[in-house]
């Protein structure tokens, strides 16, 4: 029981220090830090994903945008935020995948939010690799350090199918099409007009009608990986 006792009382410990630094945080209105936000619609994102297959064939740079949320008081001048990579997470090189970043960043007067974009560049080598590029904030003297697990995010850049694509499993098709291969992927990206990497089909039920034409074709065109084994679009 004593022990109980001592685990309880630490616990609590804990968890009041954890609100007493979320109030100085939240209600100090001198505490100016800014936070990552990666949404797709409910869902709270870490990393983002640019497929340059998606994209195209023309195409050699893709933008993307982060929104930048501010937590503290806006103030009526100019303020400036400071990001940097994180170079042992990160594969992804400076002008040769994307462009390098700037010395600092405005987040303009007035305003609780902004938007950071960085321009990721097409590469030979994505062909047969992926990238990954991890940035993150840097305090200075314009914002601190805010909430943790909001101060970092993951891109990764790539222009192959040699790892499955997020609408790979957020429409469950790693259970429906058997063990994952490109080719099964390409053929399916094909079948269902797939354009995007998060895709999903519309209406959702349409998702159904090209998982069967997918297996029908793979029935009726006999397709092998680089090992001579017959693949297959579903579990066998």
């Amino acid at each position: 029981m004593k022990t109980l006792k001592y685990i309880c009382t630490a616990l609590i410990i804990l968890l009041l220090g954890a609100c007493d630094e979320n109030e100085t945080m939240l209600y100090n209105t001198e505490f100016n830090a800014l936070n990552f936000k990666l949404e797709t619609g409910y869902t709270k994102l870490d990393s983002l994903y640019v497929n340059f297959m998606f994209l195209p064939n023309g195409a050699t740079t893709e933008k993307v945008k982060v929104k930048v949320k501010l937590m503290g008081m806006p103030v009526e001048t100019d303020r400036y935020y400071k990001i940097s990579e994180v170079q042992d997470e990160s594969s992804a090189e400076a002008n040769v995948h994307y462009t390098a970043l700037h010395e600092k960043y405005l987040f303009p007067a007035g305003e609780t939010e902004a938007y950071f974009e960085l321009e990721v560049k097409r590469d030979e080598s994505m062909r047969e690799n992926t990238y990954r590029l991890m940035l993150q904030f840097v305090e200075n003297e314009d914002f601190k350090s805010g909430i943790e697990s909001e101060q970092s995010f993951i891109i990764n850049i790539t222009d192959n199918l040699l790892v499955p694509p997020p609408f790979w499993e957020a429409n469950y098709l790693h259970y429906k099409a058997g063990p994952y291969h490109w080719k099964k992927c390409k053929k399916y990206i094909e079948i269902a007009g797939v354009d995007n990497p998060d895709w999903h089909p519309e209406p959702y039920a349409a998702g159904d009608v090209y998982v069967k034409e997918a297996r029908i074709w793979f029935e009726e065109n006999p397709t092998f990986d680089e090992e001579g084994n017959r693949l297959y679009f579903e579990n066998r």
